[in-house]
């Protein structure tokens, strides 16, 4: 709710309980650190971020396959971490490993491709590079994906399509 502040209260108490629970590399864990990586981005208090970013991925690789969701998690919004430090380069390899594989196995389940953001994220790595046309195209599949996975007005729908018109 745009509150990272009392997000990352909770996020540092949540990620205490668990680890009294489970113990320190416990997936929920690798949870919580991800989603405190978050807050504390959105705090502009970036190397902690980066720090629970790369926590909880070290976390999930244990407990999960390489890009199932709990692994790229931490490394879409260390990617998202990285824009917000002006460094499109080191997002846009993070981001586009997540598409490619998206895109290799899109033919088994389209219905499942949730790359919406990650797309409207890796274009905007295009724009700040000055590749234009990529971006555009990268929109437009990103406005296309998430239309058939959340719907045509979904909020994030709605976002991407915004970028794209931008």
């Amino acid at each position: 709710l745009a509150q990272p502040a009392s997000a990352e209260k909770h996020l540092r108490s949540a990620i205490e309980q668990l680890t009294k629970a489970f113990g320190e590399e416990h997936r929920e864990v690798s949870e919580a650190r991800h989603a405190l990586g978050k807050a504390l981005t959105d705090s502009a208090r970036y190397e902690e971020a980066r720090a629970q970013l790369d926590r909880s991925e070290q976390l999930a690789v244990q407990w999960e396959p390489e890009l199932t969701w709990t692994v790229v998690r931490p490394r879409y919004f260390k990617a998202l971490l990285f824009l917000e430090l002006g460094e499109p380069g080191n997002a846009r390899p993070l981001l586009s490993e997540i598409v490619e594989f998206q895109d290799a196995h899109t033919g088994q389940r389209p219905d499942l491709d949730h790359t919406g953001m990650v797309r409207q994220a890796l274009a905007e790595t295009y724009l700040r590079g000055a590749e234009f046309q990529k971006a555009i195209a990268t929109l437009r599949t990103a406005v296309f994906v998430s239309e058939r996975a959340d719907g045509a007005m979904h909020p994030q729908t709605r976002f991407i399509r915004l970028s794209l018109a931008e």
